[in-house]
């Protein structure tokens, strides 16, 4: 596609277009810690379906939607919707944030909430940093619906609504230092976890415990001995409970598979 088109497009977006990120809370969102999903998007309206179709055709995206008031009893005309999935907006934000006037700011938070959420995608083990990272996301919000709001009274509400909420402004300075702290932290944690590991490793494998280990036999051995010579009912129903044991652990596949395996060892070794 050409440069030339690209303004087209972005001048569209500028005039027709709507870049938002809002909050859905409905039966989707009941499995989340949050209580809600993150809906994005980018949408463009118009009662002009030529205008809407060349759009299609130029950057490439889902067929448009018809928005029909009239049965409302509107006295508007009806409204042709383009809603641009992730991927859709993400590739034509890309291409014309730069060209952008009035929403270029939008273009430039919306760009920054997809890379966070693919960056971060499945990262529910590195707890610290998804923490961190759902806080940038809470500011992106804010801020996207501030630039959204209309009129003066609008922005007056929606910066009281985040005062209400509690809360407070994070830069992307603070997240890229507080996520470097939080990656440092993981790498000691790491290490520490390692040398706890080899530590107890070293300890279950000195001398020291294997002959507690043997001692510990030797005297369990010792015990069963003395049981056997004073009750000789007790011995032979001990063996009778091993036998059975020991036969139906050698049906089970685990057992059939560990035997294949020492075979092939020990022939190969022959």
């Amino acid at each position: 596609m050409s440069e030339y088109e690209w303004y087209w497009v972005a001048g569209i977006i500028d005039g027709e277009g709507s870049i938002s990120l809002g909050k859905l809370v409905d039966k989707r969102s009941h499995g989340n810690k949050r209580g809600f999903l993150w809906n994005s998007g980018l949408h463009v309206d118009n009662t002009n379906k030529d205008i809407i179709e060349r759009f299609v055709k130029v950057t490439k995206c889902r067929p448009p939607m018809l928005l029909d008031f009239s049965k409302y009893g509107r006295n508007v005309k009806p409204i042709w919707r383009i809603e641009c999935n992730i991927q859709e907006t993400k590739e034509i934000l890309s291409h014309v944030k730069d060209f952008l006037v009035g929403k270029k700011r939008q273009a430039e938070l919306l760009l920054e909430f997809l890379e966070l959420v693919e960056k971060y995608k499945g990262a529910r083990k590195q707890q610290e940093r998804t923490r961190i990272r759902d806080k940038r996301i809470e500011t992106l919000y804010w801020e996207l619906r501030i630039l959204n709001s209309r009129g003066t009274y609008g922005e007056r509400d929606a910066r009281k609504e985040m005062e209400n909420a509690g809360h407070k402004p994070y830069s992307r300075e603070e997240f890229d230092r507080d996520v470097k702290v939080a990656i440092e932290g993981m790498k000691k944690q790491k290490v520490e976890t390692i040398h706890r590991h080899t530590l107890k490793w070293r300890e279950l494998h000195s001398d020291d415990w294997r002959a507690s280990q043997v001692k510990s036999q030797d005297k369990r051995w010792a015990d069963l001995k003395a049981k056997f010579e004073a009750d000789p009912e007790f011995k032979r129903a001990y063996y009778e409970e091993r036998k059975e044991y020991w036969i139906k652990k050698r049906e089970t596949p685990e057992y059939r598979a560990y035997q294949r395996d020492w075979m092939r060892k020990h022939r190969a070794k022959m």
